[in-house]
């Protein structure tokens, strides 16, 4: 059965055994958001296309670690091992 705590990884991080924000996941995707916005053509920028970009790395960062968590963990050698 997989831990309940696992799930939580997606958002959070669990470094010293509590649940606590991960920040570099927040802020570099944050900043990286910035960065898209100022190779943006001028007409297009704004605080609209920094959310829009932020939001959608932290969408892919959820997504990205749930099928690590959930589905590449079928494909594992010390998965086929049990």
């Amino acid at each position: 059965m997989q831990n309940p705590k696992s799930i939580m990884y997606a958002q959070w991080r669990s470094v010293s055994g509590k649940l606590q924000p991960n920040y570099s996941q927040w802020g570099g995707s944050l900043i990286s958001a910035s960065f898209s916005d100022a190779y943006s053509p001028e007409s297009n920028r704004g605080a609209g296309l920094k959310f829009t970009n932020f939001g959608t790395s932290m969408g892919l960062h959820v997504v990205l670690g749930l099928a690590q968590e959930f589905i590449l963990d079928k494909f594992t050698s010390k998965h086929k091992h049990q």
